[in-house]
């Protein structure tokens, strides 16, 4: 057998230090991000590096990930339920707060049932003015509260309008960074490099789109992420493409969509609104055209209120 070397013999001492001083710098880093949100973490990829034959050392292949694919996958999807169901509460919960209790004076039922009640006190005593009065009264009372009513629910309607535009530009602006950071982990792969920390960065950016609207997405050749709606529609496969909505100040009990000037999303000049089931744009929508869908007319109020 050949002696090798002394430079030979000290170079694979050598790949053995550096690989464990690489895999040294992974745990340091796995326990300095354990808080850190959206890191995952990362382990050593190591083969023996041969040269005709004979042990040469170990090579250092680029570091890989601890992630779940499927449960990703899962926790995305219901991620974008729950995010939907949180907004609803909050919307649903505060219109509780200004419809009020059975026994409060706001509560229009409430109200409604003091009406009935000076009803019956006329009907006793259909000369008094005191009671003529009293229905009089009570009547405006019941008009003032359902044009409160409707104000407020107007305006909670105005105000999930305004969400989905925040919404849609959420969506965008993170669409654009998925696009930049599969530019960078192409190139890093196309040169051997680790690409874990960019695929880190990458998932929180996915992430964001799931809080948004439901999503599909898969990787395809040389680690790059596609991204699908829902319904299929591409927003990132080649260019990005970007959602379109602009938005109503003020939606009034006579705006509704489709139609009646109030907005829907678009995605390259097609109207998609229709097709946001979850996430926080999917609440929007339902809160605007079907949970809270109100009419006013002539001199009276009334309330078409479809929130169960």
């Amino acid at each position: 057998m050949a002696i090798q070397p002394l430079s030979a013999t000290l170079e694979k001492a050598l790949s053995g230090l550096r690989a464990s001083q690489s895999g040294i710098d992974i745990v340091g880093r796995n326990l300095a991000n354990v808080n850190t949100p959206g890191y995952t973490r990362k382990f050593q990829n190591l083969q023996p590096n041969t040269n005709g034959g004979d042990g040469f050392g170990v090579e250092q292949l680029p570091e890989s990930r601890y992630v779940d694919r499927g449960l990703e996958k899962q926790f995305r999807e219901n991620y974008s339920a729950n995010e939907k169901l949180k907004v609803l509460d909050d919307f649903l919960s505060r219109f509780e707060d200004t419809f009020g209790a059975p026994n409060q004076d706001i509560n229009i039922a409430y109200q409604i049932t003091k009406l009935s009640d000076t009803f019956r006190a006329l009907a006793e005593k259909p000369d008094s003015v005191t009671a003529q009065n009293g229905v009089i009264a009570q009547a405006q009372q019941v008009v003032t509260t359902l044009n409160q009513l409707t104000t407020a629910i107007q305006d909670l309607r105005s105000e999930a309008d305004r969400q989905i535009a925040v919404s849609v530009t959420a969506v965008n602006n993170a669409v654009v960074r998925v696009n930049e950071l599969n530019d960078e982990i192409g190139t890093r792969v196309a040169q051997g490099l680790s690409v874990g920390d960019l695929e880190d960065l990458r998932d929180v950016e996915v992430e964001k789109i799931a809080r948004e609207m439901d999503i599909t997405y898969f990787t395809r050749g040389n680690n790059q992420l596609v991204i699908l709606t829902g319904a299929g529609r591409s927003l990132l496969e080649g260019p990005p493409q970007s959602l379109s909505f602009t938005t109503i100040n003020v939606l009034s009990a006579s705006s509704f969509y489709p139609g009646g000037g109030v907005n829907g999303i678009t995605l390259n000049g097609t109207d998609i609104t229709a097709e946001f089931l979850e996430g926080r744009i999917g609440a929007y929508i339902e809160l605007r055209d079907t949970r809270f869908s109100s009419t006013v007319g002539g001199s009276g109020a009334q309330s078409t209120i479809d929130l169960y």
